[in-house]
C-alpha cells in the first residue's frame, strides 16, 4: 500500500511537471515565465514560500514570490551578503535546515520573516542568471526528491528563458526593418515635395520616385520574407525549447524510477 500511495505522488508530480513544460514552451516573455516558476517550485515541495530572484550585476532581485507571509518581493541585496547570491557565486544548490544555525544567513534580513529552513537552487548552474528558493516555518531538512525537482526547475527556467531573449532579439531585428520603411516612406515624402519647385522637378520627381520606389519595393520584399522567416525561426525555436525541456523530463523520470 505504502508502495502505491509513493507511485501515485510520483505520478502526479510527473503529470504536473509535463503541465509547466507545455506552459513554458507557450511563454514569451520572462514575466509570464517567473509566474509559472514561483507557484510550481512551490506546489512540488509542499513548501511555505517560493522565491524567483535574478542577478542583477552585483545584486541578487527578488523579483516575485508565492509564500504564506511577505518575504522579499522586488527589493535588490548585495550578492555577497545573499544566500541566492552564494548559490550563483559557487554553481551549486543549498539546503539549510536552521538559518539560525547557519552563518551564510543574514539573520537581521530573515528574522522578520516566517522562514526556519530553506533550499536554495541556481538557474543556469553553469553560468547563473537567478536562483530559485524555497522556504518553510517549521524545521525541514529538504530531501533529494525535493532538490531534484527544485533543480529541474531551474534547468527548464534556463531554457525557457534563453529562447525568450533570442525571440526578442529577432523581433526587434523585425521592428527596426518596419521602421526604416516607414523613414524611408517619409523621406520619400518629403523629396517630391522639395523637387517641385525645381525648374526640371518633373523630370527629377519622376527620377527620385523611380529610385526610392526600386529601394521601399525591395525592403517590403525583405521584409516580407524576414517576416516569414520568422515565423519558420519562432516555430522551430519553441519545437527545439518543447524536445529539450521533455528530453530532460524523460531523464529525470527515469533516473527517479530506477
Amino acid at each position: 500500500m505504502r508502495a502505491r500511495s509513493s507511485w501515485a505522488m510520483n505520478t502526479m508530480q510527473s503529470d504536473y511537471l509535463m503541465d509547466v513544460i507545455l506552459k513554458l514552451s507557450r511563454t514569451r516573455s520572462v514575466q509570464a515565465i517567473i509566474e509559472i516558476i514561483r507557484h510550481a517550485g512551490r506546489k512540488l515541495t509542499a513548501a511555505d514560500g517560493a522565491t524567483f530572484i535574478l542577478k542583477d550585476v552585483d545584486k541578487c532581485y527578488y523579483v516575485d514570490e508565492d509564500a504564506i507571509g511577505p518575504l522579499w518581493k522586488g527589493k535588490r541585496f548585495p550578492i555577497e551578503d545573499c544566500i541566492s547570491g552564494w548559490a550563483m557565486l559557487n554553481k551549486s544548490h543549498t539546503v539549510i535546515k536552521d538559518i539560525y544555525k547557519d552563518p551564510r544567513i543574514p539573520i537581521n534580513t530573515y528574522s522578520p520573516t516566517f522562514v526556519k529552513s530553506l533550499v536554495m537552487v541556481p538557474i543556469n548552474v553553469d553560468s547563473p542568471i537567478g536562483a530559485i528558493g524555497n522556504y518553510w516555518a517549521a524545521e525541514h531538512e529538504a530531501s533529494e526528491e525535493e532538490v531534484d525537482l527544485l533543480k529541474f526547475l531551474a534547468e527548464v527556467t534556463a531554457i525557457a528563458i534563453q529562447n525568450v531573449e533570442i525571440l526578442d532579439q529577432l523581433e526587434n531585428s523585425l521592428s527596426a526593418s518596419h521602421e526604416q520603411k516607414r523613414e524611408n516612406d517619409e523621406y520619400m515624402s518629403i523629396v517630391a515635395n522639395e523637387l517641385k519647385s525645381s525648374k526640371n522637378y518633373r523630370l527629377a520627381i519622376s527620377n527620385e520616385i523611380d529610385r526610392l520606389s526600386s529601394l521601399i519595393n525591395g525592403q517590403i520584399n525583405e521584409l516580407k520574407q524576414n517576416e516569414g522567416q520568422l515565423k519558420k525561426i519562432i516555430y522551430e525555436i519553441s519545437l527545439k525549447q518543447l524536445n529539450e525541456m521533455d528530453g530532460l523530463l524523460r531523464d529525470f523520470l527515469q533516473v527517479k524510477r530506477l
